[in-house]
Order: structure tokens, then C-alpha cells, then sequence
């Protein structure tokens, strides 16, 4: 089982699987996310805010540890959550 528990019942919608040349255009504020950071650790939470271009997301973690603001040069690999 994973850290997550239910994650392998969810289904995933991948934004952009190239970490050099991620395009986050596709991710709404207030969407449901995992987030897969470059160490390959990755936690669950939801977009609240982005800049116009898309280059920069905060995401707020739903385990309580805050927000994390992601760029997309950061080998940060984002993907909205499907119910």
C-alpha cells in the first residue's frame, strides 16, 4: 500500500510528463492535485494560485504541512486528481 492509502484507486490525468518543458496551462485554481517533486516524493493537495502564464503553482498540501510555490523548471510533476 502506498503512502496514500486509496492512490491506486484514483485516476490521474498527467498535465505534462516532460519535467524540462512542463506546461501547467491545463490546471484550474482550486483542482485536486498530486504533486511529484524531482526527489520523488509526492504529496496530495489542491491549486491555489497560479500565475497568468502558468509558469508558477501554488499548491496547498492537504496532510496540513502548508503551501509550496512550483515552477515549472523545477522537475515538479503535477497531476490533477480524478474522483
Amino acid at each position: 500500500m502506498t503512502r496514500f492509502g486509496a492512490r491506486a484507486r484514483r485516476k490521474y490525468r498527467v498535465v505534462d510528463v516532460q519535467y524540462s518543458t512542463q506546461d501547467w496551462s491545463a490546471i484550474r485554481v482550486g483542482e485536486s492535485v498530486e504533486v511529484q517533486l524531482a526527489t520523488r516524493f509526492s504529496y496530495h493537495g489542491s491549486v491555489e494560485a497560479k500565475t497568468a502564464d502558468s509558469k508558477i503553482v501554488w499548491v496547498v498540501s492537504s496532510s496540513g504541512q502548508g503551501r509550496a510555490m512550483h515552477t515549472h523548471a523545477d522537475g515538479v510533476r503535477i497531476a490533477t486528481v480524478e474522483a
